[in-house]
């Protein structure tokens, strides 16, 4: 037990300088493509991006550490929260890049605007997750109670990826040389980052009962 817990805050420490790291990498790079031009829709659709993914893989992190009840209903909950707007500023990525201005449809605006906040929100009450089922000894969350409102947020999410990337492909089919390389660039980045989530986020955890890389999510990013 004494070397399971030592092992446990070596690889603790390891993860902390990892999420350290790759958030403070997210967040500069963010700013940067920002002040590069902020009045581009693309540079401040890509800091939405950057600082979303910071508040969501806080939290993924967080979530696996020791806490007591209360905290990590919450915590849970504010995992979820960011992950829809994760996902809503991936699709908005693709579908402006590499433009400096749009003029979003009417459905974006009242549609899906309202969709990304409506599952958000629902992602902090109880209608998603209720209550923490069970814990390990020394208070890591191990398993969640789900509620039917987790298939809202399966839905949304799932339509925000599936849809940002047939957009991506689609306009990959229909631009020029230099804008095609780019864009090429960004699918191969984002194909990586998802397949590392699939695998380590949700077959490992599920499957192999093994939740020991979800801390490293800010890595994947």
């Amino acid at each position: 037990a004494i070397i399971e817990r030592m092992n446990l805050e070596v690889f603790s420490n390891l993860d902390l300088l990892s999420v350290g790291i790759a958030v403070a990498a997210i967040g500069i790079l963010g700013f940067t493509v920002f002040f590069n031009n902020p009045k581009s829709i693309t540079n401040k659709t890509f800091l939405g991006f950057a600082l979303v993914a910071i508040l969501w893989n806080i939290a993924n992190y967080a979530s696996t550490l020791p806490l007591n009840k209360e905290i990590a209903v919450w915590v849970v909950r504010g995992v979820l929260f960011p992950a829809v707007w994760y996902c809503f500023f991936l699709f908005q990525i693709f579908y402006v890049f590499p433009r400096h201005q749009v003029r979003f449809p009417f459905y974006y605006r009242f549609v899906l605007v309202p969709l990304a906040i409506f599952a958000s929100l629902l992602t902090l009450t109880p209608w998603v997750f209720s209550d923490i089922q069970t814990s390990s000894w020394d208070g890591r969350i191990e398993r969640v109670d789900v509620a039917p409102g987790i298939f809202v947020f399966g839905i949304t999410v799932v339509f925000f990826i599936g849809s940002g990337f047939f957009t991506l492909l689609k306009k990959i089919l229909n631009a020029h040389l230099q804008t095609k390389r780019a864009l090429q660039v960004i699918l191969a980045g984002a194909a990586i980052t998802f397949l590392l989530y699939i695998i380590f986020n949700f077959i490992f955890p599920a499957f192999l009962n093994n939740t020991r890389f979800i801390p490293l999510g800010a890595v994947f990013t």
